[in-house]
């Protein structure tokens, strides 16, 4: 049986629609920072469980929650522990951002991200990179909404 061109050029076209619409649809979702996210849960649960040591491997150096584990551990103690939804993150970045990053061989991530969580308390957890790209907890803290 013999299909016709007409058909075939159809079928063309209405496969490249359907991919450059997914295309589109993908590259305005939200990156939400997969990496950073799983840092900052571990340092709360490191936090939860009072290794404040643990916890504080996963700071930033310098940091703005105190120049050593006993200020680090103080500070700790009075904030709020509650990440258990994530909410959002920022600055917003979308896939297609990070997309145009790569294409012109920028970094991906921005050098400071806040991710913000909810639950018992708003917690927000500031982020940055170290040398190795590496996320690490630069504060934390609970806020008013």
């Amino acid at each position: 049986m013999k299909i016709k061109t007409s058909t075939l050029l159809l079928i063309s076209l209405s496969i490249l629609a359907f991919t450059l619409a997914l295309g589109f649809w993908w590259s305005k979702q939200a990156y939400l920072y997969p990496d950073a996210v799983k840092i900052s849960r571990q340092f709360m649960q490191h936090l939860r469980n009072q290794d404040y040591a643990e916890a504080y491997m996963l700071t930033s150096k310098p940091n703005l929650m105190g120049g050593n584990l006993q200020e680090f551990t103080r500070y700790a103690q009075r904030e709020c522990l509650d990440d258990k939804v994530f909410d959002y993150a920022s600055p917003p970045q979308t896939n297609g951002n990070r997309l145009r990053r790569w294409l012109k061989g920028r970094g991906l991530d921005q050098a400071k991200i806040n991710l913000d969580f909810t639950g018992s308390c708003l917690l927000r957890v500031q982020m940055n990179q170290n040398a190795q790209q590496e996320w690490r907890v630069l504060t934390f803290a609970s806020h008013a909404g």
